[in-house]
């Protein structure tokens, strides 16, 4: 008898799944890198503050014992004042630190001022570069906020439009069991990209008190002050991120004063009558039903 040989199947990677791997490599190493950077950061700045201090006390208690100043830092190391001269954390030099001769003619020498302008002027330039990062990564939310409230908004359209109300809870935009075939309108709950959190303030729909909307929490001001798309048009010059609400106007509802909203989410006649194959206008009049325009169904009867 003869055994056969019997193949083992190797599976490998696709490229689909490496890509993920790699989009997922990249996405954290964004955001750990400049983290690292900025811890590196700030270790420096701490070693560079004791350094300050230590040859600040060694030239004062020179001062103090010999009356003048030292002509440079290594007189501090020959007279026992410190042990060696401290390496700049930023050059990894010692000697290129940048002394101020003393202006008193009969104490000539050198000074601690002079590293202290530098401190400061390292400070601000620190500063500026803090706000540059901070209004950098404002604008990135803010460029998410428009993101994820678009989603909310049209999850919350597609939800009515499937059944002819709100939800009455954003979990129900995650599994709509209205039909035979549970719908998902929403891939998952996103958090206010603004506050870091599910804090969101929800609309009310003023008939049924259902959800109809969504805005951020967040009391800060807006960088983006124009350049909105249509249907955001309300958000311009606003104060508040709280101010930038996506809401879903339905046509059973007119448009709140000074919104502008654009063809696919402004309120028009509800059709009273059923679409007849090959036309294009609605039966009551409502005007040209544009190519992809989805009609909100009628709340089902009890039978």
């Amino acid at each position: 008898m003869t055994r056969r040989a019997g193949r083992t199947a190797t599976h490998g990677f696709t490229l689909i799944e490496l890509l993920i791997v790699m989009a997922i490599i990249g996405t954290l190493l964004s955001i750990a890198v400049p983290r690292y950077f900025h811890s590196l950061q700030h270790a420096r700045e701490t070693v560079l503050k004791q350094d300050l201090w230590i040859l600040r006390e060694a030239i004062d208690k020179y001062y103090a014992d010999l009356n003048q100043y030292p002509e440079k830092l290594p007189d501090l190391v020959d007279k026992h004042y410190v042990r060696a001269v401290p390496v700049d954390p930023f050059t990894r030099l010692a000697d290129t630190w940048t002394v101020v001769a003393s202006d008193d003619p009969d104490h000539p020498g050198i000074r601690y001022i002079g590293l202290l302008v530098i401190v400061v002027i390292l400070g601000l330039m620190l500063t500026i570069v803090a706000r540059v990062w901070s209004t950098t990564e404002q604008r990135e939310r803010e460029a998410q906020l428009l993101w994820v409230g678009h989603a909310y908004r049209n999850a919350i359209a597609s939800y009515y439009v499937h059944g002819g109300q709100f939800p009455q809870s954003l979990q129900q935009l995650l599994q709509d069991d209205r039909s035979p075939v549970p719908v998902r309108h929403l891939r998952q709950l996103y958090p206010d990209p603004m506050t870091g959190a599910a804090d969101w303030t929800l609309i009310s729909d003023p008939l049924s008190q259902h959800i109809m909307g969504v805005a951020s929490s967040s009391k800060a001001t807006p960088i983006k002050r124009k350049g909105f798309e249509l249907g955001d048009a309300v958000f311009a010059d606003t104060d508040c991120y709280c101010s930038w609400q996506f809401v879903y106007w339905p046509r059973r509802f007119g448009a709140p004063p000074g919104v502008n909203l654009p063809p696919s989410t402004a309120p028009a006649p509800t059709n009273t009558g059923p679409i007849v194959p090959g036309s294009n206008t609605s039966p009551s009049g409502g005007g040209q039903l544009t190519p992809g325009t989805t009609l909100p169904l009628p709340p089902t009867r009890p039978r």
